[in-house]
């Protein structure tokens, strides 16, 4: 039978444990977000070293990028490579190319946070994510994909 000693030990493994989980979920992003937390990402984007921004584009709008329900008023920025905007439902193949040959030094990112004057869209604006790959060769291998 646990003692006394025993017991307190668990509970502090059971705090840490607790408190490494919140700290953990707080820097996870799902793919679509309230305005609120889309907000909070695309600034956090911006503000960000470049290593950072990288990651978190990849992770939120290439390796999480989904078809989102229009009932659920997510909002996801709109992503676009080397002119190209990548879409919802973007080929597995381009995918999985975007994922494994872009890294944080081949590309340069760019994030737009508030609606551009003059720009008219017929939803939301929920933010641009401009991301131009630096290197020729992986540049060309992209827009072949297409």
């Amino acid at each position: 039978m646990p003692g006394k000693k025993d017991m307190k030990v668990f509970v502090r493994i059971f705090f840490l444990l607790t408190l490494s989980t919140c700290a953990f979920a707080q820097t996870d992003f799902s793919y679509g977000m309230t305005s609120e937390e889309n907000l909070d990402w695309l600034t956090r984007v911006k503000t960000s070293d470049k290593e950072t921004q990288f990651n978190l584009v990849k992770n939120r709008l290439l390796e999480k990028r989904q078809t989102l329900d229009p009932k659920d008023k997510l909002n996801v920025p709109v992503l676009i490579i080397d002119g190209i905007p990548i879409v919802d439902n973007i080929e597995k193949r381009q995918r999985e190319f975007l994922v494994t040959q872009l890294t944080a030094d081949a590309v340069v990112i760019q994030v737009i946070e508030k609606e551009p004057e003059g720009l008219y869209i017929n939803k939301a604006f929920t933010g641009i994510v401009l991301l131009t790959i630096s290197d020729n060769k992986t540049s060309k291998q992209f827009k072949k994909l297409r």
